[in-house]
């Protein structure tokens, strides 16, 4: 139907008579597109984060708004976002809703990133720290994390930054998760904290 002509014809018995024509043309609704980023998703504490929205097809007057873990921040409406001296309560999913001011008060479109942040390990804390062992297994669906300190709090975050298992213990632990999956495993004891990625299989 886009780009037909059409015209209107009238007659009586002395003839018909023809109207000039008309061209439809049928605009085709454009969503808008928002990518969000930050140079990295994984911070220390007392850091600065900015994130950023690249935005297309937003209209004239897009409408930003950024959330933590689904729910808007205050006064954060622009396209940028930026977090200064930041605390591990900062850890969460971040995202930016857009309204297309074509359809006022529907989001049609959204993004997220995950933002981790850990506290800063000294280097001697390095040169005489154990690194955790992590296994999974498959079988059982349970992750082993050997040469924990003693009394580590042992967090466990999917992708989307929400906390699925969460245990105490010393020298190792036993964790169920679901296989074909990202996790960070988060390990804080004596005041310092440490954050490892892992995907299961």
């Amino acid at each position: 139907m886009n780009n037909f002509q059409y015209r209107s014809i009238l007659s009586n018995g002395c003839g018909p008579i023809f109207s000039t024509i008309a061209l439809l043309q049928v605009n085709t609704p454009t969503n808008p597109s928002v990518v969000i980023s930050t140079p990295t998703t994984s911070v220390c504490a007392g850091s600065s984060v900015l994130f950023s929205a690249s935005l297309q097809n937003g209209g004239s007057s897009p409408i930003y708004q950024w959330k933590k873990n689904g729910i808007p921040i205050p006064l954060a409406t622009d396209p940028f976002l930026g977090l200064n001296n930041v605390s591990f309560s900062d850890s969460g999913v971040y995202s930016c809703d857009i309204t297309n001011d074509s359809v006022p008060g529907i989001v049609l479109n959204r993004s997220r990133i995950v933002l981790h942040v850990t506290n800063q390990v000294s280097t001697s804390e390095i040169q005489i720290a154990d690194k955790p062992i992590m296994i999974y297994d498959a079988n059982s669906q349970k992750l082993l994390v050997k040469n924990l300190p003693a009394n580590s709090l042992v967090q466990v975050f999917n992708s989307l930054g929400s906390m699925v298992a969460q245990t105490s213990a010393s020298e190792e632990c036993k964790i169920s998760l679901i296989p074909k999956r990202a996790y960070y495993v988060r390990i804080i004891s004596n005041n310092s904290l440490h954050t490892h990625k892992i995907v299961t299989f």
